[in-house]
C-alpha cells in the first residue's frame, strides 16, 4: 500500500500531508508545515511548490526511503519538472535530493488537494483569536494547554507557535487561574493527627 503525500506552499509557509488509502479511504499519519524564511518567500510559485515537496519527504523521509509513493501537487509544471534537465540550479539539486524516492507525480486542482489545503497556517492576531475561541469559547471549556492546541488542529488550522502561545494563553488566562487544580506543591502536608 503506497503511501500518500500532499504538499501545497503559499506565500510564506508551506504544508504537507503524509498519509494512505485504507478501504478507498484517506487515513492521515502525519501533518507538518513551515514558514518559509525571507529568501524562501522570494521565490517563484513552481520554486515554492517544489519546495514544499522537498519539505515534506525530509520531514516523512523514516516512512518514504523504501516504500513506493505517490506525491499529488496543484502545481502542473512539476509533474514536468522531474523529466528535465535544463532547469535552475536550484531545482536540479532538489530532484537530485528526491532520486532515492520511489514516487510518481498526480496533478490535482488546487479544490481537489483538500488534504494538503486542510491545515490552514495563520498567524497574527487572528492565531489569537482561534486560540481564544477553542479555549474559552462555547466549546472551549478552558482546558489545557495541549488539550487547546489539539482543538485548534481538529478546527483546521495550524502555526508553528501554538504549543507555546497556548501555554501562554492558558497560564494568562483569569478564569484557569482561578479555577484551576491546587498543584502538589501548594497543598498541605498530609501529616496524621494524633
Amino acid at each position: 500500500m503506497p503511501f500518500e503525500l500532499m504538499g501545497d506552499a503559499g506565500d510564506f509557509a508551506i504544508g504537507a500531508v503524509l498519509g494512505q488509502r485504507q478501504d478507498k479511504h484517506f487515513r492521515l499519519i502525519h501533518y507538518a508545515s513551515k514558514t518559509m524564511t525571507e529568501a524562501e518567500s522570494k521565490y517563484t510559485t513552481t520554486e515554492k511548490e517544489m519546495l514544499a515537496v522537498v519539505y515534506a519527504f525530509e520531514k516523512f523521509r523514516s516512512y518514504l526511503i523504501l516504500n513506493k509513493s505517490i506525491v499529488y501537487t496543484d502545481h502542473s509544471a512539476l509533474k514536468y519538472l522531474f523529466q528535465k534537465k535544463d532547469s535552475k540550479a536550484r531545482l536540479l539539486r532538489w530532484v537530485l535530493l528526491l532520486q532515492e524516492f520511489t514516487f510518481k507525480v498526480i496533478n490535482t486542482k488546487g479544490a481537489e488537494n483538500l488534504a494538503a489545503d486542510h491545515l490552514r497556517c495563520v498567524s497574527g492576531q487572528e492565531a489569537v483569536d482561534i486560540l481564544k475561541a477553542c479555549h474559552s469559547g462555547p466549546t472551549g471549556g478552558h482546558h489545557g494547554p495541549n488539550y487547546t492546541a489539539r482543538k485548534v488542529f481538529d478546527s483546521g488550522f495550524y502555526w508553528p507557535t501554538i504549543y507555546r502561545d497556548a501555554q501562554n494563553l492558558v497560564k494568562n488566562c483569569d478564569v484557569c487561574q482561578r479555577q484551576g487544580k491546587i498543584s502538589q506543591r501548594d497543598e498541605m502536608p498530609q501529616n496524621s493527627i494524633q
